[in-house]
């Protein structure tokens, strides 16, 4: 539990969220975030941030950026609701927090451990407008790792680290997103982002980065495309658990 928000662990088959509830037939294991504080759909906006980090993920992993992928799959979000709070979902990552990023030495100093694909993540995110490199210390004690999970933590001879693991807590405190650098990046990038991505999922990054943005509200009409887009998403997102779209 953090200063923003409640994470817990669920096990389940229903994921509301931008395009209806999804019916998956396998249980899965997720991530519910609830926001202590907010704004009304700050489920949706998390969500939604999410989908533009993890999408930029894969994109830098298709084009050879890196070999791993380091952002765990957003599945939906839930609206304030009763006792619900504004929330949103996302794939659990297991594994190990609180690793080492510096280790001390026999003569008393401390040498510094390197997470593999690290400086190529957080390089190729920061190029695109998002800092990946705050937060990720424990408070208490700088040279212990927070909010990222390591998925296979052994440290070898060479004070090295494995390239299995991920980033996780995206909140405001947690991230810094620099938007119109972000849009300068999707518009420089369009074709290649296409090419990669495929048009759709360009066009769900490019409509949630100017909902995100939040410069010029979106039209209905953009607003009915970013939902249609999400919901083409969650649905593959959650295919290999063969989901289905629950019809009211």
């Amino acid at each position: 539990m953090g200063g923003e928000a409640r994470v817990m662990v669920q096990s389940r088959n229903i994921f509301p969220g931008l395009g209806g509830d999804i019916k998956s037939k396998q249980a899965v294991a997720c991530a519910l975030r609830e926001e202590f504080f907010t704004d009304p759909d700050e489920g949706q906006r998390l969500f939604l941030k999410h989908v533009l980090i993890k999408k930029l993920d894969d994109y830098f992993l298709r084009i050879g950026a890196y070999n791993f992928p380091h952002v765990a799959r957003p599945l939906g979000s839930m609206v304030a609701e009763g006792e619900v709070r504004e929330s949103y979902l996302y794939e659990w990552v297991f594994g190990q927090e609180a690793f080492p990023w510096e280790c001390q030495n026999t003569t008393g100093g401390h040498d510094m451990v390197t997470l593999e694909e690290w400086s190529e993540f957080s390089r190729h995110f920061r190029e695109a407008g998002i800092n990946m490199e705050i937060d990720i210390t424990d408070p208490d004690n700088g040279r212990i790792s927070k909010n990222v999970i390591h998925q296979l933590c052994h440290l070898d001879d060479n004070l090295c680290l494995s390239a299995f693991w991920k980033r996780i807590d995206f909140g405001d405190n947690s991230i810094q997103i620099d938007y119109p650098k972000v849009k300068r990046f999707l518009d420089k990038n369009i074709r290649d982002l296409i090419d990669v991505l495929g048009l759709d999922r360009f066009r769900l990054i490019f409509l949630a980065e100017a909902y995100l943005a939040n410069e010029i509200k979106l039209t209905e009409e953009e607003m009915d495309e970013l939902v249609s887009m999400a919901r083409k998403y969650r649905l593959s997102t959650l295919r290999h658990k063969l989901s289905e779209l629950v019809i009211p």
